[in-house]
């Protein structure tokens, strides 16, 4: 057995028992939900509904997105995208969301691998409002294996039905970023909407 072989098999076992270990502790928890917004509690009916747009307009194909959400108006329940770029090589976006606040970029393989999609809001960092994906789009169902949070979005839940709903698993740290290399077997290319917000 060659090194490289070694290095290969360990790596193995170190995501097989991160994977383990996330789906059975769930970190801050875990559960599940039917079709409302009362599985998160009284914190979590407050969050802002941010949903991608589904139609044909935004479905753009390439490896790396972003995303630049508007901000929630007052008796909105859902915001409009302000541009969606994707680009073969990330070298290649034109769209630069400078204005806008990064809040969280998705992947398509554990650790930060594979193609990915970075969503920004223009309304500033997560506070204990925080922000919503209602749904990932269409584009992403049975994609995302691994995510990061910036700017104060670090207490993230991951639902496997749109709209908040169903089975889900949270996670959150005091650190300002929250980075999940592996979601685990239960939402592992099944998730279809996010919640984040200050932990």
């Amino acid at each position: 057995m060659t090194l490289q072989d070694t290095s290969r098999r360990l790596i193995m076992i170190y995501r097989f028992a991160m994977a383990t270990f996330l789906a059975s502790t769930c970190l801050i928890g875990c559960g599940s939900s039917v079709g409302n917004d009362e599985s998160m509690g009284a914190e979590g009916q407050n969050v802002a509904d941010l949903p991608l747009q589904t139609d044909t307009t935004h479905q753009v194909s390439g490896r790396h997105c972003r995303v630049v959400l508007e901000k929630l108006e007052p008796g909105e329940t859902e915001s409009r995208v302000a541009a969606d770029e994707c680009v073969a090589d990330e070298k290649d976006f034109t769209l630069n969301p400078a204005a806008s606040t990064l809040l969280m970029i998705w992947y398509e393989h554990p650790y930060f691998g594979g193609e990915s999609r970075a969503i920004y809001g223009n309304a500033g960092p997560c506070d204990s409002a925080g922000y919503g994906v209602s749904d990932v789009g269409a584009n992403w169902y049975s994609r995302i294996s691994s995510f990061k949070g910036f700017n104060s979005c670090n207490d993230i839940t991951a639902f496997v039905g749109t709209k908040y709903t169903g089975y889900w698993v949270g996670w959150g740290t005091h650190a300002a970023e929250l980075a999940i290399g592996d979601v685990g077997p239960d939402l592992d290319n099944n998730i279809r909407s996010f919640r984040m917000h200050l932990h």
